[in-house]
């Protein structure tokens, strides 16, 4: 195949053209600097980008794990609850049966409202 070869008279219109629409044809630095300068905002762009999303994937991964935490924390305060109850209700008997002081009772019913007051604020 053979180079493309252009004439005088069909370049003039063509750089002609060129010139009036305000094309610089002798810029080639200008204009490589300008792309490689588009493709670094690309590229940092894109670098941006896969931060935030690593970010947000880490906020995802902290937040899954904060509320297995919670979830746990929640199963424990229950069965302390429980346990705090059982021993509410054997404290109230041992006090109407005479065995223990009213302040034993005031006591437990103490601990399990602390329980209860921690289960409201687990998350």
């Amino acid at each position: 195949m053979g180079d493309l070869v252009l004439l005088q008279e069909e370049v003039n219109p063509v750089m002609s053209a060129l010139l009036d629409n305000g094309i610089d044809v002798t810029a080639f630095g200008r204009v490589d600097a300008e792309v490689k300068q588009a493709r670094g905002a690309n590229a940092e762009a894109i670098l941006l980008y896969r931060n935030s999303v690593l970010h947000a994937a880490e906020d995802v991964e902290d937040s899954f794990s904060l509320l297995g935490r919670s979830e746990a924390r929640g199963d424990e305060i229950l069965i302390e609850i429980g346990a705090l109850q059982r021993v509410r209700d054997r404290s109230l008997e041992a006090y109407q049966a005479g065995v223990i002081g009213l302040t034993d009772v005031l006591d437990a019913e103490r601990q399990l409202l602390v329980a209860k007051d921690d289960l409201a604020w687990t998350p």
